[in-house]
């Protein structure tokens, strides 16, 4: 199918959706269309959910549509909020907004030669796994040690070997690529490294209660599988439904060697997809509700935008105080010892209110879309793009700032250390070759 006719097609479907939504605006016709578009996305690219397109939209709808749909089954969350006569279009409008400023629809088809380069020293990147891994590894046993019984205790502690190792999980995510694109290990040890990096994430989401380190390191797996390899529906559902019981089982592993909890039961009487969806998904629509609620609209008046271009470098600019997460937390929820994250479309609303959520989503797809097109001219560009593309999941129940910062901050910082550690490497391989034939 032509880039044209797949594209009028999916424009002329959300002309067509936002007109029976503006005279309907109830929950049965926002999910109705929300997943026939995601049907429509998925059908006229093939599956290929190495298309920001395909999985961004997926996820971003799941998001959206999760806390209706909860709290119309009677989930009662941080406290009743009732649905805000805008939350579907505004949820409506976000979407296909970033649908439109995202652009051209064309598919990357990635050259195997070009990503696949086999220029890192086995040894090296050994050694600065290990080093990550290790640093993650005491900093969960210091977790465990002292008891932290949330996030938000953790985020508060102060201690800086509890920010070394989310930074180092964070890395984890992707470090495993390097192994599989730039050596020539064999395939045993790839698997092996690839278990092991997935027990090590686990392991995180035990003692930090981060799950995005598990769903992020599953994507980047499976998109850098499809990348490369075709893979048929008849797998991808079951592989899908492998990673959706893992993603739900483990909103009950949060923390669990370090609280001193229990695994809970009670959610399982609902079924696999009411656990699926409340597992990670309706924070993102309830504050974004809730900022309706309350009437939120161009409260920050675009400050927040100063913290997420900026919180690369948070630790040394003091651009705290812009911080929409912790500015929404400390508004609403100061006396809550728990996080309630945020809202991607929230932050955008309360910037500047529907302005700034049409705003929020060119951002968003320019972002995403640079290191999407980026992403085919080397490993490292391949690879700082996937973990764009995993961060950008778990960014729909944060901000902006939980995408550039990770990505700035950890994955362009550790691509450019490798390199730099490949060529001094490289260099001194071949001056001590050329020193051994002169001697010869």
């Amino acid at each position: 199918m032509k880039i044209k006719t797949t594209t009028f097609l999916v424009y002329f479907y959300m002309l067509m959706a936002t007109i029976m939504l503006i005279f309907l605006n109830n929950l049965i016709c926002f999910c109705i269309i929300s997943l026939l578009l995601v049907a429509l996305i998925i059908i006229l690219f093939k599956i290929d959910i190495k298309n920001p397109l395909v999985l961004f939209i997926s996820f971003f709808i799941l998001y959206q549509i999760s806390f209706p749909i909860l709290q119309n089954k009677g989930f009662n969350f941080f406290g009743f909020e009732p649905i805000h006569e805008f939350y579907f279009i505004y949820s409506w409008i976000a979407t296909i907004s970033f649908i439109l400023f995202y652009g051209n629809f064309n598919n990357i088809h990635y050259n195997k030669e070009m990503i696949y380069q086999k220029k890192s020293n086995v040894v090296i990147l050994r050694i600065i796994y290990g080093l990550f891994a290790m640093i993650s590894i005491i900093a969960s046993f210091y977790i465990i040690k002292n008891g932290y019984n949330s996030k938000y205790d953790l985020a508060h502690s102060g201690i800086p070997l509890i920010t070394v190792g989310t930074i180092s999980y964070t890395i984890l995510i992707i470090f495993p690529l390097f192994f599989f694109l730039t050596t020539n290990i064999k395939r045993f040890e790839k698997i092996s490294i690839g278990i092991f990096n997935f027990l090590l994430l686990l392991f995180g989401v035990f003692t930090f209660g981060e799950r995005s380190f598990l769903l992020n390191y599953m994507i980047v797996l499976l998109i850098n599988y499809v990348s490369f390899y075709k893979l048929r529906f008849r797998k991808m559902a079951p592989i899908f439904m492998l990673c959706i019981l893992i993603y739900s089982f483990s909103s009950s592993l949060k923390m669990i060697l370090s609280s001193n909890r229990y695994i809970s039961k009670s959610n399982n009487d609902y079924g696999i997809v009411v656990n699926f969806l409340n597992s990670n998904f309706p924070s993102a629509g309830y504050n974004f509700n809730y900022l309706l609620n309350h009437n939120q609209n161009s409260v920050l008046k675009g400050k927040s935008y100063i913290y997420d271009f900026l919180s690369p470098v948070d630790d040394i600019v003091p651009i705290g105080k812009y911080n929409p997460s912790k500015w929404y937390q400390s508004t609403f929820w100061k006396n809550r010892k728990t996080g309630v994250g945020f809202s991607l479309v929230g932050e955008g609303y309360a910037n500047f209110g529907l302005l700034g959520i049409i705003i929020e989503m060119f951002l968003l797809a320019r972002i995403i879309k640079f290191f999407y097109l980026l992403s085919n001219k080397n490993y490292y560009y391949y690879i700082i793009n996937l973990g764009c593309l995993s961060l950008s999941l778990y960014a729909c129940r944060q901000s902006l700032a939980s995408i550039i910062s990770p990505i700035f901050k950890y994955y362009i910082l550790l691509a450019v250390i490798i390199y730099y550690v490949n060529r001094i490497h490289s260099k001194y391989s071949i001056r001590r070759v050329t020193n051994e034939k002169v001697d010869e």
